[in-house]
């Protein structure tokens, strides 16, 4: 059994509680709750890409990567809601099976 530093005990609350309000964002919410799904999975994601990359992972690497353009706050992509709601559920399980890797 691995014991885990709090640092990564920290990331997979991240990884969780993000995963959590993509699931939310499903749902019918105000639009400022969207720009903070961008920010909040933007900066795990990203996050993650370093976390990735530096243990020479290329796959979650590559995946984190684009999640973290598609969410980006700087130059956000304009989706319809319907496709949001895809992109929101496919990137929450993802960040989710992460944990596990």
């Amino acid at each position: 059994m691995k014991i885990l530093k709090s640092n990564d005990i920290l990331f997979l609350i991240l990884r969780v509680i993000s995963a959590l309000i993509l699931f939310i964002a499903i749902a019918d919410m105000p639009y400022g709750y969207y720009r903070f799904v961008r920010l909040f999975t933007f900066a795990v994601c990203s996050y993650s890409l370093y976390k990735a990359y530096s243990i020479k992972n290329k796959t979650f690497s590559w995946i984190f990567g684009i999640i973290a353009i598609v969410f980006n706050p700087i130059y956000p992509l304009y989706l319809g809601k319907e496709l949001w709601q895809i992109v929101d559920a496919i990137s929450g399980i993802i960040i989710l099976v992460s944990i596990f890797f």
